[in-house]
């Protein structure tokens, strides 16, 4: 029953590539280069002349873990805002890019005041310095008003990191995952059923996915922690009798059934999993909410969408699957689709946007119509 020894080589792939600190050096410059788009997050520079396999030297930077309250209270940092911050980066590296750092715990966050735009050099001719890290490092029927709302909040998505008050630092760049781009498409598309509560296109994603129709509800359960079809406003908790009537459905369900129910799930899933669950508390710590949450992610969803697997991607990766052997990490180090094709369109990401958020509009309101809350 307690048989997880398929989930070894996966994660002995992972340590090793945790162990070279070259390979960290180039996720750290790759995330970079992703959201280069962003003011309001950073990567330490790597200092490439001084870096090896068993040394990692970047610049050495100041700031405040997501879980010190205290801290981020008394510097004056907008923890409901960095809560968003860290939802939506880690929901665009799952569902946008598909290169996922897969241990965001507290330790590897900083938030810090915007710092100025010099360069590591500068910084540490003044005093700020840098960091060497060794091999063994600490790393109608609606009024206007909600209608208006939803466009006004649909467009402050493409405005909102003009000029942050402050900077999301992410470190220690060893634990990665790049997603199969199938994979990729198909999980915003369950992030897509489940917020839209589309239940043939999520039980048809859960075939995709390896599993069988019905475990679309399983899926619901483990990554909104609700059924598919519970008839509450998104991001409310399930009532007692519905928690009692899940019970009851899955008392016989062993640990020998939910071991078979993972072996089936593409490998993806379960990193692309340990990386929610992560943001999931970071967002409980700073005071966000599970809708937010969800929105969030279900935003990072539909926009992923609009990037297609293209056969330029396909290209690409065949042409860099020489070089990926090379640098001793095979399937990491090969493009993904937001490399090839630049994710940001936006007329297209506004589109998808304001269609999620005028739906939940309609739903919520639908919902408080017929008495649910």
């Amino acid at each position: 029953d307690f048989n997880y020894s398929w989930l070894v080589r996966e994660f002995e792939d992972t340590v090793i590539l945790e162990l070279d600190f070259l390979q960290e050096a180039r996720n750290a410059k790759r995330l970079a280069m992703m959201f280069s788009h962003r003011t309001d997050v950073y990567v330490p520079e790597i200092v490439d002349d001084l870096s090896t396999e068993r040394l990692l030297v970047m610049d050495f930077v100041r700031g405040y873990k997501p879980t010190d309250t205290e801290g981020l209270i008394s510097a004056g940092l907008p923890r409901d805002k960095v809560a968003k911050t860290i939802s939506t980066v880690f929901g665009d590296m799952i569902h946008v890019h598909g290169f996922v750092h897969c241990d965001p715990h507290a330790g590897n966050l900083l938030v810090r005041h915007k710092a100025n735009t010099s360069s590591w050099w500068s910084q540490f001719s003044t005093g700020v310095g840098m960091i060497c890290v060794p091999a063994l490092a600490i790393t109608g029927a609606f009024h206007a008003a909600a209608v208006a709302a939803v466009i006004s909040g649909t467009f402050a998505l493409y405005n909102q990191n003009k000029d942050p008050l402050y900077e999301l630092v992410v470190l220690d760049h060893g634990m990665y995952r790049r997603l199969e781009p199938n994979f990729r498409r198909l999980y915003c598309q369950l992030w897509e059923s489940l917020l839209l509560r589309d239940h043939n296109l999520g039980r048809r994603t859960a075939i995709s996915l390896g599993v069988s129709a019905e475990d679309y509800e399983v899926l619901s359960l483990i990554f909104t922690f609700r059924s598919p079809k519970h008839k509450q406003k998104m991001g409310t908790r399930m009532t007692k009798e519905q928690r009692k009537e899940l019970r009851e459905k899955f008392k016989h369900v062993t640990h020998a059934d939910v071991n078979s129910f993972m072996k089936r799930l593409p490998r993806d899933l379960l990193f692309v999993s340990r990386t929610s669950n992560i943001v999931r508390s970071l967002n409980k710590s700073l005071g966000g909410t599970t809708r937010g949450r969800f929105k969030t992610m279900g935003e990072s969803a539909v926009r992923g969408l609009t990037l297609e697997n293209s056969k330029l991607l396909e290209e690409s990766i065949n042409e860099r699957k020489h070089e990926a052997i090379c640098q001793g990490a095979y399937r990491i180090n090969l493009p993904v689709a937001s490399e090839i094709d630049p994710p940001h369109k936006p007329i297209s990401e506004i589109i998808e946007v304001f269609r999620l958020r005028f739906y939940l509009e309609v739903i919520d309101r639908i919902m408080l119509v017929f008495g649910y809350r």
